[in-house]
């Protein structure tokens, strides 16, 4: 699949077609003949869901339904052997609401006939009003388990369009390593930047398709730095460049090639976050025992 067909179902997808992201990506004349491989396309397309798809998929919506009604159905049977209800009258209704109605219904018939006997029968009204609320409690219990799911969905949905947000944006740099492929580079340059936000109190959020920097304690705030907001994009440029990350031209020499097995040195680097020294010595370690 051509890349700028894969990203333009994404947008399509999360209800953001015409954002001008979107627009200026796809008006690139460099990505114009990428291809993607269509597995991974189909994999990443057919894992998102927006919350209205979720809302409306008829798989989701019949699994918790069923799910949030079953255990009503148990309790009715209870309740209708308890109280020595003709379970046979039952039977032929397969709808949880209809079977809750008729219930009602012989609920009704037995308040009709407590003149009959009026002690007998106040017991078992009593007896069928704490099973009523009983059930009230239980169905209470299956629609907050029912709405809980909903908000999992939604977050998962939510969390595989930022982490793809994310790994797309990181896709743009050259890095310093040439010999380390494109997705060490990407998880290493991801882990740094995650450490640098964290030490910083900053974290990125997904605004209708563009990655923006707010505040970790409070995301209706822009994250700011010298009493000036910082983009995703600025902040991500020069973490990668503090540590050294990224390729570096010279006119005379061209591309710098890093040597195979190579472990950029562990330097503080002017403004280096507290702590971030160790950290990219432990990475290095990790990466060099995976290029032996």
């Amino acid at each position: 699949m051509k890349i700028a067909d894969f990203i333009n179902e994404l947008a399509d997808k999360v209800g953001n077609k015409n954002h001008d992201g979107v627009k200026d990506f796809l008006s690139r004349a460099d990505i114009q003949t990428m291809d993607l491989s269509d597995e991974l396309c189909e994999l990443i397309i057919s894992g998102l869901m927006s919350l209205d798809g979720a809302k409306n998929h008829p798989t989701v919506k019949k699994h918790y339904t069923a799910l949030a009604l079953n255990g009503v159905d148990a309790e009715l049977a209870s309740a209708i052997n308890d109280f020595g209800l003709n379970a046979t009258v039952f039977e032929s209704d397969k709808d949880t609401y209809t079977k809750i109605r008729t219930f009602k219904a012989k609920l009704k018939e037995l308040l009709e006939k407590k003149n009959e006997a009026p002690e007998e029968f106040k017991k078992r009204y009593d007896d069928l009003r704490k099973d009523k609320i009983e059930l009230d409690g239980k169905i209470a219990a299956m629609e907050e388990q029912h709405t809980a799911a909903i908000a999992a969905v939604k977050a998962e949905s939510s969390n595989h369009v930022l982490s793809f947000l994310k790994s797309n944006h990181l896709k743009g740099f050259q890095y310093a390593d040439k010999e380390r492929s494109l997705d060490l580079n990407m998880k290493l340059a991801q882990m740094v930047i995650d450490e640098v936000m964290t030490q910083k109190g900053a974290k990125v959020v997904n605004k209708d398709g563009v990655l923006k920097l707010v505040q970790a304690n409070d995301e209706a705030m822009d994250f700011y730095e010298n009493h000036k907001p910082v983009t995703y994009e600025d902040f991500v440029q020069k973490v990668l460049a503090d540590q050294k990350l990224l390729s570096v031209s010279d006119p005379n020499k061209g591309n710098i090639q890093q040597p195979y097995n190579y472990v950029t040195p562990v330097v503080q680097q002017p403004n280096q976050p507290a702590g971030m020294t160790s950290f990219m010595a432990a990475i290095n370690e990790s990466l060099e025992g995976l290029n032996n």
